[in-house]
């Protein structure tokens, strides 16, 4: 059997679903017979180092995706196709298309319409056509089936490994990055600003009602920057910014591990996540995780993560005892290390590979 891997995901902006497709291309590539196939210009480089057969296409993006990479697939012998970051053709080899979550039509006040249009075309009917579903956790499953139509037989959870360069930065990293961004510790990090899901206008009112109840001195950080392509304006509802908050928009990975590393905390008042990789990342880097009550939050998490009500006190009465008490922090930061230890590509690379088989053989 030989799989036809969509590379797309390399064309993108890197952020989790590219991030997580471009890791299990790896994954499965190192486990049996494929072709990595790839629009016009889009080579992959050492991020995606390993790849042995790479086809690379006439046309870019997602005219390439739709009229080329079916054709490509066959004539390089491929007996199905791995598409891993929600997009995939409507024609071609047996399918296998990995979704990360139904929000804009759970949730379609956060998106444009024309964003939501496209997530119908381009994701949703797709995944009703093919041969699998793949998702990463039980919520996402569920709202795949429910939102989408999905029917349940076809859909199947692989969780991921944690992908990227999360490990603890150097303290000279960690100095280097706040001097540049003029930041001054203690400080707690919000990630995803701009995306309505993340929910980081709640975090105004937690500072506020930091600086209405604590004498310490602490700032409020967010980094991340939506795009009006996708999330509706009005939906955002940020509060303005008080006194203690520092936007710094998008910042590299070196940069978000220096500022997860040097944070008291990341602060993840999430509503909806079909997997939620911040707190993950935060963990790896040794920093602890506090998190809304998001539908996967306990089902990725466990107990490695401190789980909060979207109430301010609960969050000022949690960032104070991290600030106050070194012994229970230490605790918190050993149990996400061990936590994310466990998070390993093994069994879920091999379950897509065998489930690639599956579908070959079916059609």
């Amino acid at each position: 059997m030989r799989i036809g891997l969509n590379g797309r995901c390399f064309a993108a902006q890197l952020g989790g679903v590219q991030r997580i497709g471009r890791a299990l291309l790896r994954e499965v590539n190192a486990r049996g017979d494929a072709v990595l196939l790839v629009p016009r210009e889009v080579m992959p480089n050492g991020d995606a180092g390993g790849f042995g057969a790479i086809v690379e296409g006439a046309l870019p993006g997602r005219l390439w995706e739709n009229l080329e990479l079916p054709l490509a697939a066959r004539r390089a012998g491929c007996d199905v196709t791995l598409h891993p970051a929600n997009c995939a053709p409507r024609w071609g080899a047996a399918r296998i298309v990995v979704v990360y979550d139904a929000a804009p039509l759970v949730h379609p006040t956060w998106f444009t319409a024309m964003f939501r249009a496209w997530f119908r075309f381009a994701v949703a009917n797709p995944a009703r056509r093919a041969d699998r579903v793949l998702t990463l956790t039980d919520w996402a499953r569920e709202q795949l089936i429910d939102a989408i139509g999905i029917p349940p037989d076809r859909v199947e959870v692989i969780p991921p490994g944690l992908e990227g360069p999360w490990t603890a930065a150097s303290a000279e990293e960690v100095r280097v990055t706040l001097t540049r961004a003029s930041l001054t510790p203690p400080y707690v990090l919000g990630v995803g600003a701009g995306d309505p899901r993340k929910n980081l206008g709640f975090l105004s009112r937690v500072a506020r009602a930091w600086q209405s109840s604590r004498k310490d001195a602490l700032q409020f950080v967010a980094v991340g920057a939506g795009t009006g392509r996708i999330y509706r304006r009005a939906a955002l509802g940020d509060p303005a910014p008080s006194d203690l908050e520092r936007a710094l928009g998008r910042v590299s990975d070196a940069e978000l591990r220096a500022l997860y590393t040097g944070a008291v905390a990341l602060c993840f008042p999430s509503i909806d996540e079909g997997i939620g990789l911040p707190p993950l990342e935060a963990m790896a880097c040794g920093t602890p995780a506090l998190v809304g009550p998001y539908g996967s939050a306990r089902e990725v998490l466990a107990d490695a993560a401190q789980h909060l009500p979207l109430e301010p006190e609960a969050w000022v009465e949690a960032i104070g005892r991290l600030l106050e008490d070194g012994e229970a922090r230490r605790r918190q930061v050993d149990c996400g290390l061990r936590h994310v230890a466990e998070r390993t590509w093994d069994r879920a690379a091999s379950r897509v590979v065998e489930i690639c088989g599956d579908a070959a053989r079916r059609s």
